[in-house]
């Protein structure tokens, strides 16, 4: 078997099973889970008087960093060997006296492979490093992505009604086994429960996270890490006309939501801009602390999304950067001066600088869906990021909210970052479902501290841009932070213009009229982006007057755009966002049946879910929507009957009856039966027969000096006209037996 780096969960788990004999650890090591051989090879290491007892020294195995999965292994068949020889307690003696066979080694591979399954790397719940990372320093914030295949990661917004139920139930099983397996209160987890994805972030030391890695609801646990804003001073510049619109567009009617370090709504910049505020910021001992107001980790309510203390670096950058994509006043302007702004602060504190947790990444993106039907957003502005990746980073923990927020029409736009790298930008920007930004000069040129890689979608003015921050005043300031609000900004001016343009259709518009840009730095192999022209995106997204200038799959001109749809009557069945769709929702998709399974709607196309019936109840009533444990006495284990849909310990029968005759049965008849049984038979009990009509019954019981000597039913049934010849079961809880008709 090759061996492959594997997690090695249960050191805590392990210590509270010193003192156990080794029978108990070896029967515990029989099950599919890894910690639980670890238990047995770390107790194999023993004393001869004490018996098998945990050796301490034997841990430093598991803590030493440098040390491979495979040389752990060979480290613990060394200790199981030596113990093998050399230990004496009686309890184990009949086990390692004799010399292993071929069969029992062959079933301790097995059990070995068992645990660490022939599974490849990309496939493991947690990485290697996060889990000695948590060894290390006793707790860590992690993001953990729950398993169910009902929940698609992107979707149309109008799938979401039960979603977040489904969610919740999800959450809360795993948060109770986590409850169940360690003393640790859900307030000393510090979970932060997602309510448009599956899953959640907590606080995870090693025990905790031994019962994650256990739980099969639990897909992948990556650390929930901080970054920066992506910042770097300088001076303004805003690329829209001399009256501050775009062919007449401002981005009227439509909302940017800025998700940063706060918002001054009291600025001169920005008065009467913010129209929705939250905070998400996280206290993680010994790292951060909430910039909240009140201390608290999440708020909604007004006042919330105000910016952060300002003796911390970077707390005037959101009033900056919300500045840039849609301030205004009696001079200049940001790009989108007529949209409106929600304020949505990521940020904590972490001493002297804020930076940003991917969890409450997730929760401000999800808080901009909420807001989705309260006001139209065009798009979500996010001047952060951290790392550098040359491809796109789909792993990523925010993808699933992004992709959400895209299929409800509303673009995520992120910073490269400052890095000056040429081959790759920071995340969430990698995220190939957001918009990456890097940035240029006034001069079109690539700005020296931009990321920059194949995967960047566009560019915009960085460079020496003059903005608000909080106060009364303005700076000007440098960086993709800067570039990014405009392409943000950008969005709200398109969908004023054109309201039905979906993200993709958009951002096509702004990469094939933007201005191509060579980047000539080393590195860069002269890669050519577009800055973004939005006066041509707003004229291109025109492209037709009529229907007659379009054709083939988008046959309609609907607001000098070709569509596919403008009405349900364009399709065969819906039209949303001018696409036609099998489904908007999952009562679309409703076939009425209830054993085949609740249909669901994803990404408008109908799909059927699993059969609703599982577990203890296996089997389905489709007359009663009912899900039963059975419904014959097949579905029963030997020695069982199927009484009530339930399967109950059987007993006989004896029935004492003149047969009914199948020919003569050309009317109802009424016949007698006599019916006694052995163990468990109670005449008293309700009885059935099959089609027959249980007429009356009379249960007879009598006892003679205390002993019973008669317990029977007399039970008159009605046969029906034209019953064919058969048998017919008759059955009182828990008892069965049969009627012949002849």
């Amino acid at each position: 078997m090759t061996l492959k780096k594997f997690p090695i969960p249960g050191i805590r788990r392990a210590k509270r099973l010193c003192h156990k004999d080794f029978s108990a650890v070896f029967y515990i090591a029989s099950y599919k889970k890894l910690f639980r051989v670890c238990f047995l090879l770390i107790n194999l290491f023993a004393s001869r008087q004490g018996g098998f007892r945990c050796f301490t020294p034997t841990l430093r195995i598991f803590k030493n960093r440098r040390t491979t999965m495979k040389h752990r292994i060979i480290r613990f068949a060394v200790i199981a060997f030596l113990c093998a020889a050399f230990a004496s307690p009686a309890a184990a003696v009949d086990f390692l006296s004799a010399p292993a066979t071929t069969a029992e080694v062959e079933n301790l591979n097995a059990l070995v492979e068992q645990v660490y399954g022939d599974i490849p790397e990309p496939d493991q719940k947690a990485d290697i490093a996060l889990i000695d990372k948590v060894q290390e320093k006793g707790s860590v914030p992690v993001i953990v992505r729950l398993r169910d295949g009902d929940l698609p990661f992107g979707f149309f917004a109008d799938t979401m009604a039960a979603r977040p139920e489904v969610i919740r139930g999800l959450q809360d099983a795993v948060v109770d086994d986590v409850l169940a397996q360690t003393p640790l209160s859900e307030a000393e987890l510090n979970v932060k429960r997602f309510s448009i994805i599956p899953g959640m972030a907590l606080l995870a030391d090693p025990e905790t996270l031994d019962v994650l890695l256990a739980n099969p609801k639990v897909m992948d646990i990556v650390e929930d890490v901080a970054v920066p804003p992506a910042l770097s001073q300088s001076v303004p510049l805003i690329g829209a006309d001399g009256g501050g619109s775009f062919g007449g567009y401002t981005g009227d009617g439509w909302a940017v939501a800025i998700l940063d370090t706060g918002v001054d709504k009291a600025h001169p910049f920005l008065t009467g801009k913010v129209v929705a505020e939250a905070c998400y910021s996280s206290t993680v001992t010994g790292q951060s602390t909430t910039v909240c107001p009140g201390g608290v980790e999440e708020s909604t309510a007004a006042g919330s999304g105000t910016y952060c203390n300002l003796s911390l670096n970077g707390c005037d950058h959101g009033t900056h950067v919300a500045g840039i994509a849609a301030g205004r006043n009696a001079t200049f302007s940001g790009v989108a001066k007529d949209a409106d702004i929600i304020a949505i602060q990521v940020f904590s504190n972490f001493g002297s600088d804020v930076m940003s947790w991917t969890s409450d990444q997730i929760l401000g993106l999800q808080r901009v869906y909420a807001l989705r039907n309260t006001y139209q957003i065009a798009s979500a502005n996010m001047s952060l990021g951290g790392g550098s990746y040359a491809s796109y980073c789909d792993t990523a923990p925010q993808k699933s909210a992004i992709d959400t927020l895209r299929a409800a029409g509303i673009a995520t736009v992120i910073a490269s970052g400052n890095g000056s790298a040429t081959s790759g930008i920071s995340s969430p920007g990698c995220i190939s479902s957001a918009v990456s930004v890097g940035s240029t000069t006034k001069a079109d040129v690539v700005s020296s501290y931009s990321n920059s890689a194949d995967i960047l979608a566009l560019l915009a003015p960085g460079s020496s841009i003059n903005s608000s921050v909080p106060g009364t005043t303005y700076q000007s300031w440098s960086g993709t932070s800067m570039a990014t609000p405009h392409v943000a900004g950008a969005w709200a001016v398109l969908k004023e213009a054109y309201p039905d343009a979906g993200v993709t259709e958009v951002l096509t518009a702004l990469q094939e009229t933007g201005v191509l840009v060579t980047d000539t730095r080393s590195g860069a192999a002269n890669r050519v982006k577009p800055r973004i022209d939005v006066a041509a995106a707003v004229e291109a997204l025109s492209v037709c007057a009529t229907d007659d200038d379009c054709g083939g799959a988008t046959p309609l001109c609907v607001s000098g755009t070709c569509v596919e749809c403008e009405q349900d009557d364009d399709c065969d069945d819906f039209c949303v966002n001018n696409a036609c769709v099998e489904c908007r929702n999952a009562g679309d998709c409703t076939d009425g049946l209830y054993c085949n399974g609740v249909e669901a709607c994803s990404a408008g196309v109908c799909a059927d879910r699993a059969d609703p019936c599982s577990g203890g109840t296996p089997h389905c009533i489709e007359a009663s929507d009912r899900c039963v444990e059975c419904t014959s006495s097949s579905h029963c284990d030997d020695g069982y009957a199927c009484q009530s849909n339930i399967c109950v310990e059987d007993c006989d029968l004896t029935i004492l009856y003149k047969a009914p005759i199948a020919e003569k049965l050309k009317k109802d008849k009424k016949i007698k039966l006599k019916v006694t049984g052995d163990a468990g038979f109670d005449p008293y009990a309700p009885v059935t027969a099959g089609r027959f009509t249980i007429y009356k019954t009379k249960p007879v019981v009598k006892y003679k000096k205390g002993v019973l000597v008669k317990n029977e039913l007399q039970v008159t049934v009605i046969v029906p006209a034209g019953t064919p010849p058969g048998s017919i079961e008759v059955h009182m809880t828990p008892c069965s037996g049969t009627i012949e008709v002849q």
